[in-house]
């Protein structure tokens, strides 16, 4: 008696994912990942310091994020702190000065520095040096740098007193400086005067060093700047500076273009030509 043949072995129905519960958002297809993957993604997330930003993230549709509401809290605080009656002028005046200056790239500091006091000298003389540096910590090396060049103290047996940046009293007026350095090329050391105009001393001093890296290709360290002045007018040398002694200097208005009196008349295409004529 033939038996009946057996019906071929159906595969697994797979069974449909869940819905995510409301308000999940994006981060609720994380549960469709593999295992394998999810690491990866971990992994990933980790090296580029993504994975913080996307773990605060994980916030209920409609519900703001309570580390992103602290943070915005704190920044409206912060200005309605520097913008009131509580913070003294002086105070507001240094942060607007710091703001300013915050925009160059070398800043002027002033740095105080000794010899540490030993028994055969107890008071040692305390020198000051006033240098360019990007930051703080730039100046008070550079101040190392030449002090052991010019007397017999070094950082080892030697002490900061104090490292001040030192501010622009008007930085709304155009002025000349003369600066003098002395730099290192290929064949030698020498000497150099240079003038610039600008509004205030750093911003000169940030032009002296893109001059002198694109005409003579020095670096910043082989640069020492001697001396700074602000140069009157009459004593001024330079042709670059001397061209803008004038009182009735006129700059052309490369780009004069009529434009329309509100938005409801601006438009792509013009029936007629425009007239960019420069008067």
């Amino acid at each position: 008696m033939a038996t009946p043949a057996q019906p071929p072995p159906q595969a697994p129905q797979l069974q449909p994912h869940p819905p995510p519960p409301p308000g999940a958002g994006k981060f609720a297809t994380w549960q469709r990942v593999p295992q394998r993957r999810v690491a990866l993604l971990v992994a990933v997330g980790l090296a580029l310091g993504a994975l913080p930003v996307a773990m605060h993230s994980r916030q209920p549709a409609g519900v703001e994020n309570p580390y992103q509401q602290a943070k915005q809290r704190t920044r409206d605080e912060r200005f309605a702190w520097y913008h009131s009656d509580e913070m003294p002028s002086k105070s507001l005046r240094n942060h607007v000065k710091m703001v300013q200056e915050g925009i160059f790239k070398y800043h002027q500091y002033q740095v105080v520095g000794r010899h540490l006091p030993t028994t055969s000298e107890p008071n040692p003389t305390v020198y000051r040096m006033k240098v360019w540096a990007p930051d703080a910590v730039c100046a008070k090396s550079k101040f190392w740098y030449f002090l052991r060049r010019l007397r017999r103290v070094k950082k080892a047996n030697g002490q900061i007193v104090s490292v001040n940046e030192i501010f622009e009293r008007k930085t709304t007026t155009v002025k000349n400086f003369g600066v003098w350095v002395r730099y290192q090329s290929r064949t030698g050391y020498h000497n150099m005067y240079k003038e610039y105009r600008d509004t205030t001393l750093n911003g000169a001093i940030g032009q002296m060093y893109g001059e002198m890296a694109s005409r003579h290709r020095v670096r910043y360290p082989c640069i020492q700047v001697i001396k700074t002045a602000t140069v009157p007018a009459a004593a001024c040398k330079r042709a670059n500076t001397l061209q803008f002694h004038d009182s009735k200097i006129k700059f052309p208005l490369t780009r004069r273009v009529l434009r329309p009196s509100s938005k409801e008349f601006k438009t792509l295409y013009k029936a007629k030509r425009p007239n960019v004529a420069m008067f």
